[in-house]
C-alpha cells in the first residue's frame, strides 16, 4: 500500500486514538464507531440507516490501493453547533489503473429536488438544503486537509496534496433528474443521469449528482 495510506492507517489506530483523546476531548472518534475500511475483492457497499430511502449502494472496480473513511463518524468539532460540523458519508482515497491518485467524496441523499413548480413544470431546488449539503462536503474536505497535514508532519510525505478531488451526491429520486438547481441550468448526461449541481459551498470543485436506486451497483471508475 502507498506510504501515505499506510500512514493514515497508523494515525487512526487505537493507540493513536487514545493519545488524541487525552489531548482534546472534542477531537476524537469512539472506538466502537468504524471510521476506516479496506476494500475487499474490489467491492464496497455504501450504507445508510435502514430507515433511509436510499440506504444501500454497491461499488465495484475499486483498486487494491484504496482506503475508505467515514468522515461523519469522526467526532471533530470546528464550531459549537450547526452544519459546519457535519461531513459527508464516505471518502475514498485511491489510485486508478494509471496510477493517478483520487479523493472521492460521496454523500447519499433521498433526493436533490423539490416538487416541480406548478406554473413552469421545472423541478425546484431547496437552497437551504443545498447549502447544508455543500457544507457537509466542506467538513469532509477539512478532515482530508487535516489528515494530509498530519501525514506530512509525521512521515514527511506530501502525496495527499497531489490527490484529485471529486464530490458526488448519489440520490434516489422518482423524478427524471433534470431541471434547475439554484440559479443554474444542470448539465445532464442521458446515459448516466449525472447532473452538475452548482450547490452553494466554498468548494472550488463542482459537486455532481447521480440518480441511483437501492442495491444498484456502480462502477467506481465512473466517479473518478
Amino acid at each position: 500500500m502507498k506510504k501515505e495510506l499506510e500512514c493514515i492507517k497508523e494515525l487512526l489506530s487505537s493507540k493513536v486514538d487514545r493519545f488524541y483523546k487525552g489531548l482534546c476531548p472534542q477531537c476524537f472518534y469512539t472506538e466502537k464507531v468504524a471510521v476506516l475500511f479496506d476494500v475487499s475483492n474490489g467491492r464496497f457497499t455504501l450504507k445508510e440507516q435502514p430507515t433511509a430511502i436510499l440506504n444501500c449502494v454497491n461499488l465495484k472496480g475499486l483498486q487494491p490501493e484504496t482506503l475508505i473513511l467515514k468522515p461523519e463518524n469522526f467526532c471533530i468539532r470546528f464550531y459549537k453547533r450547526d452544519t459546519y460540523n457535519k461531513a459527508c458519508d464516505y471518502l475514498f482515497l485511491t489510485y486508478d489503473a494509471q496510477g493517478t491518485p483520487h479523493a472521492v467524496f460521496i454523500d447519499l441523499k433521498t433526493d436533490i429536488f423539490d416538487p416541480p413548480d406548478s406554473s413552469t413544470g421545472l423541478l425546484r431546488t431547496n437552497t437551504t438544503r443545498d447549502a447544508k449539503c455543500g457544507m457537509q462536503f466542506c467538513g469532509a474536505q477539512a478532515l482530508f486537509k487535516l489528515l494530509s497535514y498530519m501525514v506530512m508532519s509525521v512521515s514527511k510525505c506530501d502525496a495527499l496534496s497531489k490527490y484529485r478531488e471529486h464530490y458526488w451526491v448519489l440520490y434516489k429520486n422518482a423524478l427524471n433528474g433534470s431541471g434547475v438547481l439554484g440559479t443554474a441550468q444542470t448539465v445532464a448526461n442521458e446515459d448516466t443521469d449525472v447532473v452538475k449541481t452548482f450547490r452553494k459551498s466554498s468548494l472550488r470543485n463542482s459537486i455532481l449528482a447521480r440518480k441511483t436506486s437501492n442495491n444498484e451497483t456502480i462502477d467506481f471508475v465512473t466517479l473518478c
